[in-house]
């Protein structure tokens, strides 16, 4: 007896590691209306806008574990100062005010914010 194989084309093996891979999610009807809010504002893709929310995300949990502190003692200990001393540096982008990590190239695309005034001085 013959074994039956899988049919259908085989994956594409490129040798090259992807840049960008996709993921479904499922989330809230409110949660995507906010989500397409900002990304209408920013002028940007809902895909866009949910990639900038990881990288903010992933940018206030690294400020966070070099503070050796948690989210509930983010208020107490002053995100802005505390990022500032890990030597990030804010920016205003396409998706608002974003902190850049320490040694980032920056570039003339971004807008550096003086950190004496406050954001509606800016």
């Amino acid at each position: 007896m013959k074994k039956e194989g899988k049919v259908g084309r085989p994956p594409k093996l490129s040798g090259r590691r992807e840049k960008r891979s996709r993921i479904t999610l499922v989330i809230p009807a409110d949660t995507k209306r906010r989500i397409a809010v900002n990304a209408d504002r920013n002028g940007v893709s809902l895909s866009a806008e949910v990639e900038a929310m990881i990288a903010r995300l992933e940018t206030i949990e690294s400020v966070l574990a070099g503070m050796g502190s948690s989210e509930e003692n983010l208020a107490r200990q002053g995100f802005e100062a505390a990022a500032r001393k890990l030597g990030y540096r804010p920016h205003r982008g396409v998706h608002g005010i974003e902190w850049l990590p320490p040694g980032h190239p920056g570039g003339s695309h971004h807008e550096w914010l003086d950190p004496d005034k406050t954001e509606d001085q800016q």
